[in-house]
């Protein structure tokens, strides 16, 4: 058990540079999405809009998990096409923006980052098994030492190490 664990923290420290690019990544992804979310959905105007804008938070990234669909703002949105403010947007946009984001971010580099620790687990496991067999090596040439002794002694009495009692 204390082995499974040792190889596990020592896979993921490994891994760390990898998996903090792999971060920066998810970071740039993550700003991408708020920026193409504000500048989609950034006309909108409800009561979440409201409360963000007033207490003057980072509007861009609070605003990933909130996906508009056409059907939550019908009553509330202009569908004139020279609307200016509180537009609607289009039924196939919002749609999209969701499903590329959820594939990109949860399918591609979440799995990217359980790649990279499983190759580094992997080789992590190499590591180990190489060193038990090393032990492996390393045992049986004293083994085959000392019983390459003990028949020297068997031999030549005379060259044997008394014992005192």
């Amino acid at each position: 058990m204390a082995k499974g664990i040792r190889a596990l923290l020592d896979t993921v420290m490994q891994a760390l540079p990898q998996v903090g690019n792999l971060g920066l990544l998810f970071f740039l992804l993550f700003f991408i999405f708020a920026a193409l979310g504000v500048e989609l959905f950034g006309r909108l105007v409800g009561n979440c809009f409201k409360i963000m804008i007033s207490h003057q938070s980072p509007t861009y990234l609070l605003l990933l998990p909130l996906f508009f669909t056409q059907d939550t703002l019908r009553d509330e949105c202009d569908s004139r096409s020279d609307c200016v403010r509180n537009c609607c947007v289009s039924a196939v946009i919002a749609p999209l923006y969701f499903v590329v984001f959820v594939l990109m971010a949860q399918f591609v580099l979440v799995n990217v980052v359980v790649a990279v620790l499983m190759k580094h687990l992997e080789e992590s496991h190499k590591q180990a098994d190489d060193e038990l067999d090393m032990e492996a090596e390393l045992q049986e040439e004293m083994e085959q030492e000392e019983r390459e002794l003990l028949e020297a002694k068997a031999r030549d009495p005379s060259q044997a190490i008394p014992v005192e009692h």
